[in-house]
């Protein structure tokens, strides 16, 4: 079994074990251009508006579900709003 060391924030030195035995350091892998220089890169075109705005559909089904506020003074059947009241009327 190979054993690779390392600290995990400074992947600069890689020490390399097998069988318990130091092998050196590791040396990585240069990772190059994935596509061949003649290939020109494709830009996409841009998305054409749909004209629907969701995040406004969205606020009105909310709205639609929430309904009104709701009027809590009304919940009460007092008549002076001086006195508290214990709502057991």
């Amino acid at each position: 079994m190979v054993d690779l060391l390392f600290t995990p924030f400074d992947l600069t030195v890689i020490e390399v074990e097998y069988q318990g035995k130091a092998m050196g350091h590791a040396v990585p892998h240069t990772i190059g251009r994935h596509t061949h220089p003649a290939v020109k890169s494709q830009t996409p075109a841009p998305v054409q508006a749909t004209g629907i705005d969701y995040l406004q559909l969205l606020e009105t089904a909310h709205q639609t579900d929430v309904g009104q506020a709701i009027n809590c003074p009304a919940l009460t059947d007092c008549e002076n709003d001086t006195e508290p009241c214990s709502g057991n009327r």
